[in-house]
């Protein structure tokens, strides 16, 4: 039983709920034809065995032989033999079918040189940093990237890509991703400034900039403070998802079969089905010592701070965080129009120079939801955000004691204001 868990362990951590189906469908037809073959085997096993030892003669090894062979399908004749095999072939044909439904394409790709770029230096540093690199790059089957490096007033940037050398796409720090998780410190660092011109405090509710409509049918939403929505400690769930209401039931499934089949669960997130989810959520009543993460509570705060602005999540992101950076080609919760925004891959597997590989088209967030993960950007404008925050968390006020939550995982680990702190 322990190696049965270890080994679903194992494979929910290193594999989609897509590849795992894929695994599964090729791992039941392999299972189908060994236990056929070894049925067979055994049979003619015990028979061959019986009549060397003298217990049965030749010619009732044969009819016996015959018999039982027949008894579980395995017939001579032309006709089943070529039934079999067109069974087989569209066994491999569905499986075949499943990978491409799934936006799975396989190539060749014989070189296996990693091409980069490499701007900046952070002095000796610089070789260790490109070693682990690439070796990350590696062992998590990651076909692009680009870190950027700040160690004082000195900063790095290196760019990486196993795609085949014939891929004429310049990767730099002008390269566009989508930056997903991060957009979350994007989202407080905006909260920061909106509650400061506001004159609200981090512990106020946000009672009064909730929608009536949803605080009619559920009071405690309104009680939920600030705070709690940056430190992920709301006690609202991860996504609005529900299977009971039946409002809510057909968005739900949607996005939790595009969730588990690589694509935007958040295409079927709207404005409409999160206030649904809202008015009835029930709250983790431990939720201010309890970290929870919490993608919907990131979108419910950048969705609020717009309203109170009276703006969009692009021009609440773009007025308190990407103009006073000068972050000129950063985007928040809008399609990226631009030659330099990289192709995005929900999947890409390596086996020597056979490459397996899921393009996906960009996410787009409807903003009720993309202060979550909306944003776009190149690492020149992530390094420029990654120095004003290491300025921006020196003071006092990142390292109050008040601001900053466990994650209860055993190893110290914290978050503060949006930012995972480590030990």
């Amino acid at each position: 039983m322990d190696t049965i868990l270890k080994l679903q362990a194992f494979l929910l951590q290193h594999l989609t709920v897509a590849e795992a189906l894929i695994l599964g469908l090729i791992v039941d037809g392999l299972i189908m034809i060994f236990a056929v073959s070894l049925l067979l085997f055994l049979v003619r096993t015990r028979l061959r065995i019986a009549h060397l030892l003298g217990l049965i003669t030749r010619e009732r090894y044969q009819e016996s032989l015959q018999k039982k062979l027949h008894s579980i399908g395995e017939r001579r004749n032309p006709k089943r033999v070529k039934k079999q095999r067109w069974v087989l072939a569209a066994y491999g044909a569905f499986i075949l079918l499943v990978i491409l439904g799934m936006g799975f394409s396989i190539g060749w790709q014989s070189e296996g040189a990693i091409k980069s770029w490499q701007e900046g230096t952070i002095g000796p540093l610089d070789a260790r940093i490109n070693r682990l690199s690439v070796n990350f790059l590696k062992r998590k089957d990651i076909r692009d990237m680009c870190i950027g490096l700040v160690k004082g007033e000195d900063a790095s940037s290196l760019c990486l890509s196993q795609g085949p050398s014939s891929d004429a796409f310049r990767l730099d720090d002008t390269t566009i991703f989508e930056i997903g998780s991060v957009t979350k410190t994007f989202t407080y660092a905006a909260m920061v400034r909106v509650l400061d011109k506001h004159n609200l405090e981090l512990d106020s509710t946000i009672e009064p900039f909730v929608p009536q409509t949803v605080l009619a049918k559920n009071p405690g939403l309104g009680q939920i403070t600030w705070k709690q929505l940056a430190t992920h400690t709301s006690g609202l769930s991860n996504l609005p998802y529900s299977v009971t209401d039946r409002a809510l039931l057909r968005g739900t499934m949607r996005a939790i079969l595009a969730e588990h089949l690589l694509d935007n669960p958040y295409e079927y997130l709207r404005q409409d089905h999160v206030f649904e989810y809202l008015a009835s959520a029930a709250l983790d009543e431990n939720s201010p010592e309890q970290f929870h993460y919490s993608n919907l509570g990131a979108g419910l705060l950048g969705f609020l701070l717009s309203e109170m602005e009276g703006e969009s999540f692009q021009e609440l992101i773009e007025n308190n965080v990407l103009s006073p950076l000068n972050m000129t080609s950063t985007t928040a919760g809008v399609a990226v129009d631009s030659d330099r925004a990289i192709a995005g891959y929900a999947q890409y597997r390596r086996f020597g120079p056979i490459v397996m590989t899921a393009q996906v088209a960009p996410w787009i967030f409807p903003n009720v939801m993309a202060g979550a993960g909306g944003i776009t950007a190149p690492l020149g404008d992530m390094v420029l955000y990654l120095k004003s925050r290491m300025e921006l968390y020196k003071e006092l006020s990142f390292q109050n004691p008040e601001h900053t939550v466990s994650l209860g995982d055993g190893d110290n680990a914290k978050i503060n204001l949006g930012w995972f702190v480590a030990p």
